[in-house]
């Protein structure tokens, strides 16, 4: 039988230090939820490369490494979670990519245009994803109905159609009458719990880096704060902070400053194929 094959980090020690984790290497929940977590603080969701470098992305993970670690940028979610499994299994964790369907305002599922991480540990899954330009579960949550909550997050699965997998969450619904914040419960993604391979994705990638996508019609970067989010898209800069959003529009020519101070992206070259 033919196996999947993923290749590893070039640098374990390089890519922990990149993303700030000082933990210890046992192969626990604790940590894979600390990895997670430091990852989404530390490196940005972005899409510069399409919409302001105009630069081919490549899937192998050597560019990947390169990018990511050495050159400290950031990518979306073919790059950032095709990277965080490397990283995943290079530490020593059993982890696969997996295929992902976005939740939109339609009756009806999307197609798949997201890539995810899952996790198998100690006769359990759990689904991973550093590379999601929005809210997403700051730890890895187990394919499970129970409500999960860790760094004050609640996720948790519900079996799908087809044997796709339903994320969902509880989302802030703002406040109520009473002055207290009230939540409501929100459809993250679906998934397949079935293992990928980096090529199954390429095709993919080749369509969201493209001239007409919407990642090359706008400068977009997201980024997890330890007290919320912060996000730039188009010309809007917004924070949410403690619930409290604020949405503030940027100047064209404030534009690389902002990416530089909030998210410490500032244009570099790095190896293309």
């Amino acid at each position: 039988m033919k196996e999947f094959t993923y290749d590893p980090v070039p640098d374990l020690d390089a890519y922990l230090a990149r993303i700030g984790y000082t933990g210890s290497r046992e192969l626990t929940r604790e940590n894979l939820n600390a990895l997670v977590y430091a990852h989404q603080l530390a490196v940005p969701f972005e899409s510069l490369d399409c919409s302001i470098y105009h630069k081919p992305i490549s899937l192998e993970i050597p560019h990947l490494f390169e990018k990511v670690v050495e050159h400290r940028r950031g990518g979306y979610c073919f790059e950032l979670n095709g990277l965080f499994v490397s990283l995943l299994r290079t530490f020593g964790f059993d982890a696969v990519s997996v295929m992902c369907r976005l939740v939109g305002m339609r009756p009806t599922l999307g197609p798949v245009m997201h890539r995810g991480c899952l996790i198998r540990l100690d006769g359990k899954q759990y689904f991973a994803d550093v590379g999601f330009g929005g809210a997403m579960a700051p730890f890895a949550v187990e394919l499970s109905p129970e409500r999960q909550t860790f760094y004050g997050e609640t996720y948790w699965f519900e079996e799908g159609q087809e044997g796709w997998k339903n994320l969902k969450r509880l989302r802030h619904a703002g406040m109520g009458d009473s002055g207290e914040y009230s939540d409501e419960e929100a459809e993250v993604l679906y998934f397949a719990p079935i293992a990928f391979s980096g090529m199954d994705f390429n095709a993919l990638n080749a369509i969201t880096s493209a001239p007409t996508s919407g990642f090359s019609q706008r400068v977009w970067a997201t980024m997890r704060t330890t007290d919320g989010y912060m996000s730039f898209m188009g010309s809007t800069f917004t924070t949410v902070k403690d619930r409290v959003r604020t949405d503030v529009e940027v100047p064209e020519e404030d534009v690389a400053r902002v990416l530089k101070e909030k998210f410490n992206l500032e244009p570099c070259e790095y190896a293309i194929p």
